[in-house]
């Protein structure tokens, strides 16, 4: 945005300067950041979520544009339309969003102990734990547990058995 912006002054002190010159080098390097967290992502893509995030993506104006870019908002953007599962084994959490109650699905793994890990937007661990995952088709655990206590954001569910290891994004809502 240009204001208060922190920079590094020719006397290798750090400063704080105001004006449109240093609004250009911020949103470029936020782009750069968004580039670098979704390497597979078209330019066009990023560049689309960016405006989507920006303040006036409804009605753009000849004096702001799009408006001020939210790189939170452009980040979750991206994720969402990612794939929303990697890793060794096939996994499926749901619901998805959830609410209070979330069961994982492991469709190869039947009558297993599995170790999961569920990490906040930020990269925190909240919560790990495990669970037996059985029955005679496809395996499951219950995390009604895990995630009964989780604030209403985005997440990440590591989870792992015998080796082999999957990761999953899922939402947690506010109770309706």
């Amino acid at each position: 945005m240009g204001l208060a912006t922190v920079y590094a002054a020719l006397d290798s002190t750090i400063a704080t300067g105001n004006g449109t010159s240093f609004s250009s080098p911020i949103l470029a390097g936020m782009v750069a950041c968004l580039v670098q967290a979704f390497p597979k992502k078209l330019n066009m893509d990023v560049i689309e979520a960016v405006r989507e995030s920006a303040s006036q993506y409804s009605t753009p104006d000849d004096s702001l544009g799009y408006g001020v870019p939210d790189f939170l908002k452009a980040w979750l953007l991206l994720a969402n339309s990612e794939d929303q599962l990697s890793g060794d084994f096939e996994m499926l959490l749901y619901p998805n969003p959830c609410v209070d109650q979330m069961t994982m699905f492991l469709h190869d793994a039947k009558w297993c102990n599995i170790a999961y890990e569920i990490y906040d937007a930020s990269g925190h661990r909240v919560f790990d734990g495990y669970g037996i995952a059985g029955d005679g088709n496809a395996g499951f655990v219950h995390l009604d547990d895990a995630i009964h206590n989780l604030s209403p954001g985005n997440y990440v569910l590591h989870a792992g058995y015998a080796g082999r290891h999957s990761i999953a994004h899922f939402q947690k809502c506010n109770k309706p």
